[in-house]
């Protein structure tokens, strides 16, 4: 039996994909992260309104906290939203495209299956790129800045799409803050893994499997 070690990273294949066009782009690397979350909060201050030092120091803390995720975990795009609703509750938000590697397993919607573990409510959908599986869950807060948005619980969706022929899986990732949010938040993971288009590769430089 063959085992592989998942790995973080970036394919050898170009590819393309799609967020929502009111999502600002967070950046992650460490020499411009800090310029990013600034610049963030800045924009979004009219939207969100006057608030509390308090809860402005917990919006920077939860975009830090998303900043140093995404560092863990090989986040290739980072796209954030602050936001008040129809209700003027406030809204935060997080999508994120990360890329697995399984080499030397091929990736398929079997390992998939495996990669994307137990939850309450898993599902296969088709992409242009091939199946997936969209997973949803809510879990405890483990950040104390999801407090100001929150409902106790952080809200997740995330798709899993085998790229067929090859090691690697693309993984989009989205996470809010309240149950009223969700159903947003799984369109809009929905949306983005079915915009994913991959190059193929030439010929002589696809991988070989026996």
């Amino acid at each position: 039996m063959a085992h592989a070690t998942v790995r973080v990273g970036r394919p050898p294949f170009a590819f393309r994909v799609q967020g929502p066009d009111d999502w600002m782009l967070l950046e992650t690397a460490p020499n411009t992260w800090e310029r990013s979350v600034e610049r963030i909060l800045a924009d979004r201050a009219v939207e969100l309104g006057r608030l509390p030092a308090r809860q402005r120091r917990q919006l920077a803390a939860l975009l830090e906290d998303v900043v140093a995720a995404a560092q863990q975990t090989g986040v290739v795009l980072s796209l954030v939203k602050l936001a008040r609703d129809a209700s003027d509750r406030l809204f935060c938000g997080s999508l994120a495209l990360s890329w697995y590697d399984s080499t030397p397993l091929r990736a398929d919607l079997a390992f998939t299956r495996l990669a994307a573990g137990e939850a309450r409510r898993v599902e296969e959908l088709d992409t242009p790129a091939g199946p997936a599986l969209l997973r949803r869950e809510a879990l405890p807060q483990p950040i104390p800045a999801l407090e100001l948005f929150g409902d106790g619980l952080s809200h997740s969706a995330q798709a899993f799409l085998p790229v067929a022929g090859t090691c690697w899986t693309a993984l989009v990732t989205g996470t809010v803050g309240h149950a009223s949010h969700a159903g947003l938040l799984d369109l809009l993971v929905r949306r983005m893994v079915r915009s994913l288009r991959v190059q193929p590769q030439p010929r002589d430089r696809r991988l070989q499997f026996q």
